[in-house]
Parts: C-alpha cells; structure tokens; sequence
C-alpha cells in the first residue's frame, strides 16, 4: 500500500518496489516452526506500507507484523530477524539503487494492537535501535537469524 495524498498516480512507481521488499521478507522461517512468515501469515503485502513525506524527500516504510497468537513471546525476535533482514542484507542496496539518491528512508516494524496483547511494548522494542544492536551482537541470536533466512534476493524488475 502507498500512502501518498498528494501524489496519487505514483502508486504504479512504488508497487514493484513493496512487492520486491515483502517477497524478500515473505522468506524469512518462523523460528518455532519449519514454516515461512508468509505461509504463516504473519508477513503480508498488505502490511507493507509506503508514506512518502511532503515536507522533504523522505521515504517511511512500515511493516505490520501479526504474530500467530496472542501472546507470541518471540515476536520481538521475528521483528529483530526482519531488521537484520533490511539493515544487513541487500535490502538496503535494493532500497538505495530504485530510489532517488538524495531521499532518505526509515524503516518502522508495527505490531498491530488487535493481534498481540504487548503489541506497543514489543513494537517499541523492535524499533529501539540500541536494543537491535545488542541483539546483533549476541551470538545465539546470529546464528538464529542465518537459519531463519532462506533464499537469497532476487528483486522482480
């Protein structure tokens, strides 16, 4: 989804774009199940959102996740996987070569109220930076986070 008021005939522009983004992160394994997070439904299409801001050339993506149950306890591992996923893969190449040069982009992980009864607590842990980092630091979490990660991006255009 593109959520752009102002601009409404750029949504032709920024559909392959969410596409190749939720294709790359649809093939991430649950890692409690031998299962993908699409195949789950925890990731969707439809829970990528693209905001572009009018004030300056900046780029918002967030990405809804909805855990499996309601009180899923790894799902700040899930949005720490997704993180790893854009921040230390070819995500970030892909984002930075179809966009425009001088644009910048952040990246926001929701967890949706309705689907998780921590949903703000988790969704603030997900995007803290500095608790991301000491996760990417840890170990057991590495090697969790190359088991979870499955094939390699291939963007469609």
């Amino acid at each position: 989804m593109f959520l752009d008021r102002k601009y409404k005939g750029n949504l032709k522009k920024w559909c392959p774009a969410i596409l190749n983004i939720s294709y790359f992160l649809e093939n991430i394994i649950d890692p409690e199940m031998p299962r993908t997070l699409k195949q789950l439904k925890i990731i969707s299409v439809e829970g990528v959102i693209l905001e572009r801001s009018l004030s300056y050339p900046h780029l918002i993506f967030r990405f809804w996740i909805i855990p499996t149950i309601n009180n899923c306890s790894l799902s700040s591992l899930i949005g720490i996987f997704i993180q790893n996923i854009v921040f230390q893969r070819s995500v970030s190449e892909f984002i930075d070569t179809s966009f425009p040069k001088n644009w910048n982009w952040k990246f926001f992980i929701e967890i949706p109220i309705s689907s998780h009864l921590q949903a703000s607590s988790y969704t603030k842990q997900i995007n803290d930076k500095e608790r991301v980092s000491a996760a990417f630091e840890n170990e057991g979490i590495r090697k969790m986070i190359e088991i979870s990660y499955k094939k390699k991006f291939q963007p469609f255009f």
